[in-house]
């Protein structure tokens, strides 16, 4: 009986320190507890917007983790859309792909978000390698493939009004459940060049989309036939100092 009991203590203590992590989860948008700093107006949106996420209802554009920088990236995203090429097979993987780096932030995405208890419904994809695989590596699947995520910068000029309409249509179909959101997951440019046609303006509201590192995300809501710009993580960092707070002191070994 004694030692049953020491291995019961045994398994709840490992529980309860690997659960200290989610403990940390700050519930309150005004000063951090225990605290006299102040949040600035950024702040304190971050972590109004973090908790709105809780309670779903949105879509969310990501931009993908990190690639490495090629000149020629977006001819190389043409040719693998257009010969239906797996790019992490190719010998050009490099270009396309995600980094080491990359991997590793796709995978903290994913993490971080279930941290912050933000549940995601669906994934759609761009059909770049970067995109797919930031999408199985953070939400683990794809629901869909979209080429209208697909940054402008690797379509023709003239296809671009076409593509814009098939993303606004995209959008406007997306019905994200009550507790859940929607992610989609493409890149930096695409809403940027899209603006005018996809999105839908406030008078007095201006927010700048694309200003985002890898990860980075845009939480877009749909509000009837309208699809409205509504706030900016411009990186997975500012997420996640919205969302948790560190432990002061380390578990007792």
């Amino acid at each position: 009986m004694l030692n049953k009991r020491f291995f019961l203590l045994s398994v709840l203590g490992l529980l309860l320190a690997y659960l200290q992590p989610l403990a940390v989860i700050a519930e309150e948008t005004g000063p951090l507890a225990a605290n006299n700093y102040e949040l600035n107006a950024s702040e304190k949106l971050d972590r109004e917007w973090a908790q709105k996420l809780r309670l779903g209802g949105y879509i969310l554009h990501f931009r993908h983790a990190q690639r490495e920088q090629w000149n020629d990236v977006f001819a190389f995203d043409a040719y693998e859309l257009l010969a239906g090429l797996d790019a992490s097979k190719s010998s050009f993987s490099r270009a396309t792909c995600l980094t080491y780096q990359g991997k590793e932030e796709a995978k903290l995405l994913g993490i971080a978000l279930k941290v912050a208890f933000v549940s995601i419904q669906e994934v759609i994809s761009s059909p770049s390698c970067r995109a797919r695989q930031t999408s199985l590596l953070a939400f683990k699947k794809i629901d869909r493939i979209e080429n209208s995520l697909l940054h402008r910068s690797a379509i023709p000029r003239v296809q671009h009004s076409q593509f814009d309409e098939v993303l606004r249509r995209l959008l406007v179909g997306l019905s994200p459940k009550p507790g859940k959101n929607i992610a989609l997951v493409g890149h930096v440019d695409t809403l940027e060049f899209s603006s005018n046609s996809v999105l839908d303006k406030e008078e007095g509201v201006k927010i700048q989309v694309e200003s985002r590192d890898p990860t980075g995300f845009v939480i877009l809501e749909k509000v009837g036939a309208k699809i409205y710009a509504r706030h900016v993580f411009r990186s997975l960092k500012d997420f996640t100092l919205a969302t948790m707070l560190v432990p002061l002191t380390s578990p007792k070994g």
